[in-house]
């Protein structure tokens, strides 16, 4: 069992000066100053047992709580959201000899949106292209499964996926009228993604080789 409580403060200040008859001058649209808080409480327990000769078991839940506040002040946004979550973990591992091994683990993960995601600044890329946070972003779950099997120490076989809910993306966006273009980060939809990894590791041919 275990708990834990993490903040992180931002506290960002670039500001933009234009040189206007002898005077420095603010540019608010290129200004870009802001405060993001984030607490996370969490709490969790993991336990284990060894079903069989063979076989053994490991489940365990993480249960957080987050609180984010962030105060856009060159876009005059305010935002303040709170939430629970609750994330469960499964290990399962079997020993069919002493040289050959198996095992399967399911874990749900959160990919909370960094503050360059949120923050509704205009960042140029040139004169018709920008990007932009979006302070309204939801974090991204992440559901992870995985298959292994590996014989001695020296070959090991992985099937992974991992399917990903309201996953974080850039979503093109172009105005026909003025030809400009910007990028903006947003919840879209779900993402799939597949894997299979096999390794050879070091395997002594002979004595010397």
């Amino acid at each position: 069992t275990g708990f834990k409580v993490s903040r992180s403060q931002t506290d960002n200040d670039l500001i933009r000066q234009d040189r206007q008859l002898n005077n420095w001058v603010k540019n608010d649209s290129l200004s870009s100053v802001f405060m993001y808080n984030e607490d996370i409480l969490a709490a969790y327990i993991t336990a284990g047992s060894q079903i069989s000769k063979k076989s053994s078991i490991k489940v365990g839940v993480r249960a957080e709580y987050t609180n984010v506040y962030g105060d856009w002040i060159s876009s005059d946004t305010t935002t303040r959201k709170g939430y629970i979550n609750i994330f469960p973990t499964f290990f399962y591992g079997y020993n069919a000899s002493k040289d050959l091994k198996f095992n399967a683990s399911y874990t749900l993960r959160i990919m909370r949106p960094r503050f360059n995601q949120l923050n509704p600044f205009k960042l140029y890329i040139d004169v018709n292209s920008s990007v932009e946070g979006n302070p309204e972003l939801d974090p991204q779950f992440n559901h992870q499964f995985n298959l292994g099997m590996y014989y001695k120490n020296y070959i090991s076989l992985n099937l992974s996926y991992q399917y990903s809910d309201g996953a974080i993306v850039e979503n093109p966006y172009f105005n026909p009228t003025n030809g400009k273009k910007f990028i903006r980060w947003e919840n879209f939809g779900q993402q799939h993604i597949g894997g299979l990894q096999a390794s050879l590791n070091e395997y002594q041919i002979k004595k010397w080789m």
